[in-house]
């Protein structure tokens, strides 16, 4: 389980301008225990695959701090972001904080990862 301090971090100003050349890598969703933070740079609708919610950030944690990352939110995340009027320009910080299982429509026993989204302006 991540056990750093989550108050106390900086917001930093998002820079303007066109992100297509600068290399970022995608991130996964953080599993328990685990954790992704940063300044949102740019927020995509309908992307992907899935039509998620596309999150281009500037990591503000961990060993990848300071580079340019994209994540997809799933339709829980993106309905928080929404809700809580989360815009670019805000900090992030998004953690992995326990399991549970549920049933798809097949009938198989699934397992996911619930996850605190938490920001600042």
């Amino acid at each position: 389980m991540a056990t750093d301090n989550a108050s106390g971090f900086q917001t930093a100003d998002a820079p303007g301008g066109n992100y297509d050349d600068d290399n970022a890598e995608w991130q996964e969703l953080p599993d328990e225990g685990e954790v992704i933070q940063g300044i949102i740079l740019n927020l995509a609708e309908n992307s992907g695959q899935f039509d998620q919610l596309r999150v281009r950030y500037k990591s503000t944690h961990g060993s990848d701090e300071g580079d340019i990352r994209l994540v997809h939110f799933n339709r829980t995340l993106e309905d928080r972001v929404h809700a809580n009027d989360i815009q670019e320009g805000h900090e992030f910080r998004l953690e992995g904080t326990g399991t549970y299982t549920w049933e798809d429509d097949d009938g198989n026993e699934r397992e996911g990862t619930e996850r605190t989204l938490q920001f600042r302006e």
